[in-house]
């Protein structure tokens, strides 16, 4: 029954160190059986019928084995968009490549109504006989030495290429800031904690010196935005 089956899966996704593991079970146990979430609570003696149940045992085990929801869903809620995601992009995060994303990135233009109105393409950088009135960037800004302390969820399934950036995680911002800068009049960056004040002497050298940053929910300075002219 779904009572017996959350607790079970609770308590082997806890033992494995899972973050919030009655959410993630209940949101498998959706996925397999179809029903909302809020059935599984308002009736939580019904069984489950046997066919959902291996798709939810075996969704459990690719958790335990600490594979992300979202990858195992197929998806991930976004604002007030449901984008599919896989391995080949980094799931998205509230607080916030390779060549694979880009066919992420299509499906989902594709499925949202937009893909008329987006060009994607695939290059380190904009062209440079372009010109756009704001380039916004997560470029890879995780250190060589922050990798060890980040969640088995991100080390062993996400795209190290779109994460991992040398010693200090500015590697790829040092090489693309300048060639960035110079397409646009505005460019934002997503940093890593502590890194606003260096990314903000690149965008100055680059010739973009009304500097500011912004804040993530939880408070850590997460975005540079540098422009040509003053700060409004």
């Amino acid at each position: 029954m779904i009572r017996e089956a959350l607790s079970a899966s609770v308590d082997a996704l806890r033992a494995a160190g899972v973050e919030d593991p009655r959410l993630d079970a209940e949101l498998l146990l959706a996925e397999a059986t179809g029903w909302e979430r809020a059935r599984l609570v308002a009736d939580s003696e019904a069984e489950i019928p046997p066919a959902a149940a291996r798709r939810f045992a075996e969704m459990v085990r690719r958790r335990l084995r600490r594979e992300p929801v979202a990858y195992i869903l197929g998806r991930r809620g976004f604002r007030h968009l449901e984008l599919a995601v896989d391995p080949r992009v980094l799931i998205p995060r509230p607080e916030s490549e390779p060549a694979g994303a880009l066919a992420v990135a299509a499906a989902n233009a594709e499925r949202l109504g937009l893909a008329a109105r987006v060009e994607l393409f695939e290059g380190a950088l904009p062209p440079r006989d372009e010109e756009f009135d704001l380039v916004v960037a997560n470029l890879p800004y995780v250190s060589e030495r922050e990798w060890g302390d980040l969640r088995r969820e991100v080390t062993e399934w996400e795209p190290r290429e779109a994460l991992l950036a040398g010693p200090d995680g500015l590697d790829v911002l040092r090489s693309a800031v300048p060639a960035l800068a110079a397409v646009t009049g505005t460019l934002a960056l997503e940093i890593g904690q502590g890194q606003a004040a260096a990314v903000g002497e690149l965008l100055r050298a680059a010739g973009h010196p009304a500097i500011e940053s912004r804040p993530d929910l939880a408070g850590i300075e997460r975005l540079v935005i540098g422009r040509r002219g003053p700060v409004a």
